[in-house]
Order: structure tokens, then C-alpha cells, then sequence
């Protein structure tokens, strides 16, 4: 009788967990298109990939190349482990495109986007989720002068990220 209802617990706690990383099945929300003005960087940085945000300082869809330039170059580079299903990881992605929006932040500052187990996950993502142990969206890997600082599943609030984003 035991092992019943430790099962069944186990079961309804494994329920619960996946309920709130579920996709949702409601319309997507609404993603507003911005007109940025590209910027050079103080140290010459100039993104090849898509721009979600700012100009520079920029939030921008990782690429491998993009990703590469800015260890090298910018101050703080972040990699935001995102899944265009999780619903958490699109209230985030709001709350970092707020920050950028707040303006008077550092030139020297990156942020990506990296698909992590969607769709959209390429196989260098994947590599690099591998490499930083990353087990769950939502995790951020922060590097400084491109030497790894920090890993966090913790999501970040706008007031959080214009505070990081403003100590560089």
C-alpha cells in the first residue's frame, strides 16, 4: 500500500512540474516590431545576426560568429538558454527587451538568445548547453572579459537586468 501512494505521489509531483514548462496553447504574445538603428560598439562590435533588441547595446538571436566576436571584445556577453515553448522564457524575453529599452546602459554589453531543446535549437546550441551543463531554459551563463563568472537558472526581472547591465 505504501509503494502505491508514494508512486502516485510521484506521479502527481511529476505532473505539476511539467504543467508549469508546458507549452501554451493560447495565442502567442504579441511581439511588437522595433526599428533599431545599429550601432558600432565602443570596441567595434557590429552583430550579424538578428537584433531583438537595442542598438547597441544589443540583445540579439545567437550565432555562433556573434557569439564568438563578443567573448573576445564586449565586457559582459550573456547567454540566455530560451524555449519558444516555455511560457516563463517569454515573459523573460519581454523583461530583457524592457531593460534595453531603459537606454544609458554600457556599449560593452551582449545579451543572446539561445534556443535550448525547441525548435529552433541548432546543433552548436546544443553543443554549448553540453558544455556549460545546462539542464533547464531559463539558465544564463554570464561572462566577463570572456571568462565564465556566473551560471543561474534563476529569470531575471527588467530591474534586475538594467542593474547587471548597468555595473558594466
Amino acid at each position: 500500500m505504501n509503494k502505491k501512494i508514494l508512486m502516485l505521489i510521484s506521479l502527481l509531483s511529476l505532473l505539476v512540474i511539467l504543467a508549469g514548462c508546458a507549452p501554451t496553447l493560447g495565442p502567442e504574445p504579441e511581439v511588437l516590431a522595433e526599428d533599431f538603428t545599429l550601432a558600432e560598439s565602443s570596441t567595434g562590435f557590429m552583430p550579424e545576426g538578428q537584433v531583438l533588441g537595442g542598438s547597441s547595446p544589443y540583445y540579439i538571436e545567437f550565432n555562433e560568429a556573434d557569439f564568438n566576436t563578443a567573448l573576445a571584445t564586449q565586457e559582459l556577453v550573456i547567454l540566455n538558454f530560451y524555449a519558444n515553448w516555455c511560457p516563463s522564457c517569454k515573459a523573460e524575453d519581454k523583461e530583457i527587451r524592457d531593460a534595453f529599452r531603459e537606454g544609458n546602459l554600457s556599449d560593452t554589453v551582449v545579451v543572446f538568445r539561445t534556443s535550448f531543446r525547441d525548435s529552433d535549437t541548432s546543433e552548436f546550441e546544443k553543443s554549448l548547453a553540453e558544455e556549460y551543463q545546462v539542464i533547464t531554459q531559463g539558465t544564463k551563463i554570464i561572462f566577463v572579459n570572456g571568462v565564465q563568472v556566473e551560471k543561474t537558472p534563476q529569470h531575471f526581472s527588467k530591474e534586475q537586468y538594467v542593474e547587471l547591465f548597468s555595473s558594466y
